[in-house]
């Protein structure tokens, strides 16, 4: 049965971005790519990153020094297509080398 949601199948980023381009996934800044694909039910693989440095705002105390923030990239696919996601995410965690390890892994 075709999907026929605004945000997958024939008028979503099933047709629009993937098969019209033949491409694998989409990739997105941080977690924004989850909520496009889970409107349609689509998987969204999210990875690490890096860090970004923190703005520090008014609700901070003056003494406080806000650390770097966690930053990622999620990919998001068609139905189906997790483990072709999870494939394109550690292949693009492998090559951009921009993982940073938690301070209690060794």
């Amino acid at each position: 049965m075709p999907r026929t949601s605004t945000w997958g199948g024939a008028r979503g980023i099933d047709a629009a971005a993937l098969r019209a381009h033949q491409l694998d996934a989409l990739l997105f800044p941080d977690a924004t790519g989850a909520d496009i694909a889970a409107r349609p039910g689509d998987p969204t693989v999210i990875g690490p990153f890096g860090s970004v440095a923190h703005v520090q705002d008014s609700p901070f105390p003056d003494a406080f020094q806000a650390g770097p923030r966690r930053s990622g990239v999620s990919f998001t696919g068609t139905a189906c297509s997790a483990q072709r996601l999870i494939e394109v995410g550690f292949a693009f965690e492998q090559a951009s080398k921009r993982r940073i390890p938690p301070p209690s892994t060794p």
